[in-house]
Order: C-alpha cells, then sequence, then structure tokens
C-alpha cells in the first residue's frame, strides 16, 4: 500500500512539472518613502493566494519581479506597501486588477500604482494562445470580475522566481504618461490652472536657467518646442552644446510624459506649427553633428 502511495506522489509530482506555465515578468512604476517595499499579492499559489505577498525589487526600470504561473488561468492581484518586520500593509485602491492567461509563453505587464481601471496587457508573444470557449471564457471572466482583495493578509514576504530570463527593453517606463487625466475644455475658457506651480531658478545658471525661465514664459506645447530650439541655437561649444542637449531631452520627455503640463492660451496659429518648429530642432542638431567646430568626441 506505501509503495502504490509513493507512485501515486511521484506520478503526480511529474504531471504537475509537464503543465505549460507562462513567465511573466512584472513592472510596476511607484516611488514609495524609505524603508518601504512593494510586494505583489493575487489569487493563485504562486502569488500568495491573498495571503503571503511576493516582493519586489527594485531596480532602475521600477519595480520587477519574475513569475511562473499556471497557464490558461485568469489571475486576479494587487500591488501593496510593507515594510519589512512591519504589519502595516497599504493596498491600492480599487478592484483587483484581473489579467487571462494563455496556455504559455513569456511576458510582461507594466503597471502604475493605483490605476487598478486600466485594462492588464501582456506584453510579448503567446506560445500558445487561448482559442475557443477558453479565450471567451477568459474574456468574460475578467469583464466580470468585481471582487477586492481581503483587508487584511498575514505579515510575511516570498521572493519571486528569478531564474527566468526574459527579455525586456531597455526601460519599460519611458513613454509611460504620468500627467493628470485629460480633460477637454467644453468653453473658452482658459483659466490659469498653473496656480500651483513653482520656476526656481535658485542656483541655477546657464542653460538651465534659460530652460526653467523660458518654460514659465511659455504655456503651450509649441511655446516650449521654441525654448527647446532657442535653447540649441544658443549653445556655441561642445560644452554648451552638450549641455543644451542634455536638458533639452530630460525636459521634452517630461513634457512627453505629463509630468510638465500644457495649457492652452487661447492664441491662434497655424495647423502646423508644431511641425515647423520641430523641424527647425532637427536642422539645429543636424548642424551640431556636422559642424566643423564640433569635436569628433562630441559626436
Amino acid at each position: 500500500m506505501s509503495n502504490f502511495l509513493s507512485r501515486t506522489k511521484e506520478k503526480r509530482r511529474i504531471d504537475s512539472s509537464k503543465q505549460p506555465l507562462v513567465h511573466l515578468q512584472v513592472y510596476l512604476e511607484h516611488q514609495v518613502k524609505f524603508g518601504e517595499h512593494v510586494g505583489i499579492i493575487g489569487s493563485p499559489k504562486e502569488l500568495g493566494s491573498w495571503k503571503k505577498q511576493v516582493e519586489l525589487e527594485w531596480t532602475p526600470d521600477g519595480w520587477v519581479c519574475q513569475l511562473k504561473l499556471p497557464g490558461e488561468t485568469l489571475v486576479e492581484f494587487k500591488f501593496v506597501i510593507f515594510s519589512k518586520g512591519g504589519e502595516d500593509k497599504i493596498w491600492e485602491d480599487g478592484n483587483n486588477r484581473v489579467i487571462g492567461l494563455p496556455k504559455d509563453g513569456k511576458f510582461d505587464i507594466v503597471c502604475q500604482w493605483n490605476r487598478t481601471k486600466e485594462p492588464v496587457q501582456l506584453l510579448g508573444k503567446p506560445v500558445f494562445e487561448l482559442v475557443g470557449e477558453a479565450a471567451k471564457k477568459a474574456d468574460k471572466d475578467a469583464t466580470a470580475s468585481g471582487h477586492t482583495a481581503p483587508e487584511e493578509v498575514q505579515d510575511s514576504s516570498s521572493s519571486g522566481d528569478g531564474d527566468v530570463p526574459l527579455e525586456a527593453e531597455s526601460s519599460k517606463f519611458g513613454g509611460q504618461w504620468k500627467g493628470n487625466e485629460t480633460i477637454f475644455m467644453r468653453s473658452n475658457e482658459h483659466q490659469n490652472k498653473e496656480a500651483d506651480r513653482m520656476w526656481d531658478t535658485t542656483g541655477l545658471d546657464g542653460t538651465a536657467r534659460k530652460l526653467v525661465e523660458g518654460d514659465k514664459a511659455s504655456k503651450n506645447w509649441w511655446r516650449k518646442l521654441e525654448v527647446v530650439r532657442g535653447i540649441l541655437s544658443d549653445s556655441f561649444d561642445d560644452h554648451s552644446r552638450l549641455e543644451a542637449l542634455i536638458y533639452s531631452a530630460i525636459y521634452l520627455k517630461w513634457i512627453y510624459t505629463g509630468q510638465i503640463a500644457c495649457f492652452e492660451d487661447g492664441g491662434h496659429h497655424r495647423p502646423n506649427k508644431h511641425a515647423e518648429i520641430s523641424r527647425q530642432i532637427f536642422r539645429e542638431l543636424e548642424m551640431m553633428y556636422y559642424g566643423k567646430t564640433t569635436s569628433a568626441k562630441m559626436k
């Protein structure tokens, strides 16, 4: 009898090892206070069955963890903030995040704290995709799910599997929108919404000071482009060019991701105004690169 039970357990172990798995790399962009950590907790046992959070690791790309999850399953999860050794947990607001996994494959998901209403998108390509009734069921369950996570979990954490080499871009957050939600104007109201912003030039000089002062005087998108064009055209040597390129790149990225807001100032201009300024910026960059006074090291 004991031999029979041993063979049965061994067979189950082998069958379990052959189960198709989804290799999932999770990215979360969120800043926490010193001493705080971020975890992911959810419905499958690999995510602690709502009892133990899996700790994410901090990297230059944000909070990251690698998971192995059973394929063709519907996974509900949330992110939590916790302190090691502490009992308090901070849960994301809203309903659980829901994602339907295919049978197999390697994927990334990119999330932002508290944006639980946004659909979770698998980035990557499955080996086998959900088809037929399985796909319909996953879509239906994901749409209908409105359950929220338990309010309390045990104070413990476990590390996610880190042995799955997943291909990822250098940064998953480069193009993510970080500004406020878009609000469309319904009337000709050009209110000054910049009252809570400040432009501190203390300790700044040169290009950095020009950029801050220029942004203060430039509310809308094309005027901010003009600030960049002016900074690039005013550079005259390798040092000033490099400084202008670095500050302009950072400034444009903050505009692109909404960290620096653009406001309509009520003015009127040609529809191709933005394109024309962008063309001028491109010409400035060309002259920098091919200019006779630009050193080989700068290139």
